[in-house]
């Protein structure tokens, strides 16, 4: 397997590990109705803190290596601020972003007037969690770049 082929695996693998952290929110929902239930005690945050460590460890790997394509490679480095501090830099990032903020402000509202019957704010945690960090990730400049060699590989093969 290639460089540019790892790079995109790990990309696809940390959108999984951060879908799979996310969803130990809904997981302490059974929590919530089943509060002796050892197994959702122990699962949970075992998923959620093994998910995130995964993630970052597969973004970390996916930096690297996009740094070593783009010093072998001409063309543009990927310019530009980390994914945390830019919105709306991709058509999936712009989905992200909206979602997220979206998600945001219902659960805020759910939370301030404490209405809605509680799952629905599990619901909105997973959501504002999940598309937090899917912000991260899909308006990075890992992802920017992977849309970069997808529109490079286009161009050359036509």
């Amino acid at each position: 397997m290639n460089l540019i082929s790892r790079y995109i695996l790990g990309l696809r693998a940390s959108v999984i590990c951060s879908v799979l952290s996310s969803s130990a929110v809904l997981i302490s929902l059974a929590g919530v109705y089943r509060p002796n239930n050892f197994a959702v005690k122990i699962l949970a945050p075992l998923l959620f803190w093994g998910g995130l460590i995964a993630e970052q460890i597969l973004i970390w790997k996916s930096n690297k290596s996009r740094k070593v394509i783009e010093s072998s490679q001409k063309g543009r480095k990927i310019q530009g601020l980390p994914g945390i501090f830019s919105f709306f830099k991709t058509k999936a990032g712009f989905a992200a972003d909206v979602i997220f903020i979206f998600s945001a402000l219902i659960y805020l509202v759910l939370a301030v007037c404490n209405t809605g019957v509680k799952y629905a704010q599990y619901i909105f945690i997973f959501l504002t969690v999940l598309t937090f960090r899917l912000h991260c990730i899909l308006n990075g400049k890992n992802f920017r770049y992977k849309n970069n060699l997808a529109k490079r590989k286009v161009l050359n093969d036509v």
